[in-house]
């Protein structure tokens, strides 16, 4: 077994394993973050083993475990939805259920993750990383670090989130808004902290994913062929090998936007009222395990909604355009 020491965003974490494929996932998971000097004590720890089988896996679930959850379709952030998975609460224990890729038990109390990983099932590098992902943004919620899924950029000091799910626009408006002059935090990750300075979005950055439709709006993206690489399911590209220096770090949110391709010339906003973009913003934020973590989630997510203006965006074909409503939006015009 092997030990590596992390520090992100301050919080000190330990992991062990003795598997290749963790720790090559560990390293391409963890090298997205801004690297810093372990300063500070441990305090998060996830322990991996790797597997030739499932039924190589110690831990079993017992008639007393309760079940939480059975997939047999997406759920949302962070899964994905070729996998399935069931979870098990039994005592203070989460037991996550993988099947075929493996098993995580979850001790919050403890603030450690195990997990028995099965290499032979780890087809491409995907399902290793976010087998890992999952388990450490779950230890990351117990230092009110919350993951969402959406975009988030930075302009003039001053922060936007576009939730949105697949097929909504997400990372079109994204890629629109960075290439005039946004700063980009993340894609789809961003963290979301609340401490003693306030409402924080912290950057969490990683390749883009872009659909063919994506990339025909964008002429660098049709051009740059050598940029873009083959995913699973889309192509992806890095945003320094097309839009140098706009990475962004910590900022204030001040804009929540929810996008919704409609078939129109043109794009146009309407403001939603707080409890509707609340009940909107949940899904892309809550996975709920554990009840007490999800309920300082849910406090944070609530003091960002009120914190916050939100609109829905209706992103017609004037996709280039976009920048120009986001402007008058943030007052990023009149800042820089």
């Amino acid at each position: 077994m092997k030990e590596y020491f992390y520090s992100i965003y301050g919080v000190g974490l330990k992991l062990t394993t003795d598997s290749s494929t963790i720790s090559s996932a560990a390293q391409a998971f963890i090298g997205s973050f801004k690297q810093e000097a372990l300063n500070s004590s441990i305090a998060l720890e996830a322990f991996f083993k790797k597997v030739d089988n499932r039924t190589e896996i110690p831990i079993v679930n017992t008639s007393y475990a309760q079940v939480i959850f059975q997939s047999k379709e997406t759920v949302g952030f962070p899964l994905n939805s070729s996998w399935r998975y069931n979870f098990y609460r039994e005592g203070e224990i989460i037991l996550a259920d993988f099947f075929d890729l493996g098993l995580l038990e979850i001790n919050y109390k403890k603030r450690c993750i195990k997990g028995y990983f099965v290499e032979c099932n780890a087809i491409n590098p995907n399902a290793s990383i976010n087998f890992l992902k999952f388990a450490l943004i779950e230890l990351f919620k117990l230092e009110k670090l919350y993951i969402i899924h959406a975009a988030a950029l930075e302009k003039a000091g001053r922060g936007l989130l576009i939730p949105g799910y697949s097929g909504q626009g997400k990372t079109t408006c994204c890629i629109s808004l960075i290439r005039a002059g946004y700063r980009c935090l993340s894609d789809d990750n961003p963290f979301l902290h609340e401490g003693k300075n306030g409402l924080k979005i912290l950057p969490f950055l990683t390749k883009i994913d872009v659909t063919e439709r994506t990339i025909e709006f964008f002429p660098e993206l049709r051009d740059s062929k050598e940029c873009l690489y083959q995913g699973v399911e889309k192509r992806y590209f890095y945003i320094e090998d097309l839009y140098p220096h706009s990475q962004a770090d910590t900022c204030e949110p001040n804009i929540i936007i929810f996008p919704q391709i409609v078939d129109s010339p043109k794009s146009h906003l309407e403001l939603l009222p707080k409890n509707r973009a609340f009940e909107e913003l949940l899904p892309h934020a809550i996975l709920i395990l554990d009840k007490s973590i999800a309920k300082q989630q849910f406090q944070t997510l609530s003091h960002l909604i009120n914190k916050v203006d939100c609109y829905r965006l209706y992103l017609g074909r004037d996709v280039l355009e976009l920048p120009q409503i986001i402007d008058s939006l943030l007052g990023a015009e009149n800042k820089e």
